[in-house]
């Protein structure tokens, strides 16, 4: 199992829409999606959250844009 080279923590690799490896937390997250706004109905859908958000070191990451 891999682990971030900044924090230790274990992480995964998925694929962005685009083809993009991107780190993710092991921990599932559900995720809520609005899919009608005017009557407010969500989707809940079990996925995994980016490692982006949770690191701490995750500035040091970054790409300039």
């Amino acid at each position: 199992m891999p682990n971030c080279n900044s924090c230790g923590r274990p992480i995964h690799w998925g694929k962005t829409e685009n083809g993009k490896r991107v780190p993710l937390d092991m921990k599932p997250k559900n995720v809520y999606v609005l899919i009608n706004p005017e009557k407010e109905i969500y989707a809940v859908y079990r996925g995994f959250e980016t490692h982006f958000v949770t690191c701490p070191n995750a500035a040091q990451h970054r790409r300039g844009g």
